[in-house]
């Protein structure tokens, strides 16, 4: 079942405010808030993408954020 951009980009954001109401580290919640901006601006499907160019996309690199935004990210794009 393919999951388009918008899709998992509203998880991310999903994501992103329930860090912020549960008191979670400000730096990730913004993190996630970033990839899912970054994610709706993706002309084509994450899930078509290989993994080298989904990590170098600003936004979502993975030295800007944390190793557990990656594996949230891996998982969505199955």
């Amino acid at each position: 079942m393919a999951t388009d951009n918008y899709a998992i980009a509203e998880q991310f954001s999903l994501l992103s405010r329930l860090m912020d109401i549960h008191g979670e580290n400000s730096f990730k919640a913004r993190a996630y808030a970033a990839a899912a901006f970054a994610i709706e601006k993706v002309p084509e499907p994450l899930q078509d993408l290989p993994r080298e160019k989904i990590s170098s996309i600003k936004g979502i690199r993975s030295e800007e954020h944390t190793s557990e935004l990656q594996s949230h990210l891996n998982l969505v794009c199955r």
